[in-house]
């Protein structure tokens, strides 16, 4: 017959108490047949020794778990501008305010056409223009730059071409691209003219986004 023994410890003074519960049905405790030691709330569990299938998790009480969207903004230009190949937009710039728009979190900041972002992340950007050449069978289309380094130096990464086939016939076109923001003080970017006219117009307004961008942040880096 197997006994159990129930050993002191010559180092402690303190004694330990077994309580029974307040109930009128017999219960039987059986040990396991191996060494170790009874869990109490203060103890931790390696997940490798869990087994089975887990209940199901109730996430209501848990707190920094974001769903959707964290951020999203939107810029146009609030007026026609006027530039050739490679020439920076860097006027007019506006964050829509009109037809229910609102952003969503901080939002991106502007300053000389060079936009900066509120946080790390990855980002999706749509950029967008009307444009009008002064000659026929030219380009006219934006660029958009990003920089690592807070503006030393400026790579393209995506850009869209469309044709003005007669002078003056408008053309609009579209591109999106994703960009990996680790550094909100040296991760930004920009956007250029991409025109092999002299002078090409980007149309802008202030209540119709003709030229701009909307930006939004898919998730953490």
């Amino acid at each position: 017959m197997s006994k159990v023994k129930i050993q002191g410890n010559a180092s402690g003074t303190g004694i330990l108490t077994i309580s029974a519960p307040n109930t009128n049905t017999d219960r039987s405790l059986t040990l396991p047949d191996g060494a170790g030691e009874i869990l109490t709330d203060a103890s931790t569990l390696s997940s490798s020794n869990l087994s089975g299938a887990l209940p199901a998790i109730d996430g209501s009480a848990l707190t920094g778990i974001v769903s959707g969207l964290t951020g999203a903004d939107g810029y146009r230009l609030s007026a026609n501008f006027s530039g050739g190949n490679d020439q920076v937009i860097n006027n007019y710039w506006e964050r829509v305010d009109y037809g229910l728009f609102n952003k969503l979190g901080t939002g991106l900041t502007e300053s000389g056409g060079v936009f900066t972002f509120p946080e790390t992340g990855y980002w999706f950007i749509h950029w967008f223009s009307s444009a009008q050449n002064d000659a026929s069978y030219k380009k006219n289309g934006v660029a958009l730059e990003y920089t690592n380094n807070g503006g030393t130096g400026w790579d393209t990464v995506g850009q869209y071409i469309g044709y003005t086939y007669h002078g003056n016939e408008p053309h609009a076109g579209s591109q999106s691209h994703i960009v990996d923001i680790t550094d909100t003080s040296n991760d930004k970017i920009r956007f250029s003219c991409n025109t092999s006219a002299t002078s090409t117009l980007y149309y802008g307004d202030s209540y119709v986004s003709y030229t701009g961008f909307n930006a939004f942040r898919l998730g953490d880096t």
